[in-house]
């Protein structure tokens, strides 16, 4: 048998490897036990997604003050770019907005 013929899907599986981890590398996200510390992230919040502007490991609710782990966040607000710790603290910054519609009890 020729020289590197016996090695062909050795090498293959190994290219495919080196290619999925360098896909991997650039995809990867952070969880808050790595590189950032404490560090207070800045995210700018999308419809049903967001996008982290600068790495930390947390943010802060603009309601409450309680520091939210970005791997836990929830809920924000796209028109008012903040953060809110629970689904209560998001109806508190709707009602303090005026966005709400009058409500009857």
């Amino acid at each position: 048998m020729p020289r590197g013929l016996d090695c062909i899907g050795t090498d293959a599986g190994q290219d495919a490897s080196r290619k999925a981890d360098t896909e991997m590398r650039g995809r990867r996200t952070m969880n808050r036990f790595e590189g950032n510390g404490n560090r207070e992230a800045k995210i700018r919040y999308l419809d049903g997604d967001f996008q982290i502007v600068l790495p930390g490991s947390h943010v802060i609710c603009a309601i409450t003050g309680a520091t939210i782990p970005v791997d836990e966040l929830r809920y924000w607000s796209v028109a008012r770019q903040e953060p809110y710790a629970d689904a209560e603290a998001s109806y508190e910054a709707d009602k303090r907005a005026g966005i709400l519609p009058n409500q009857t009890a």
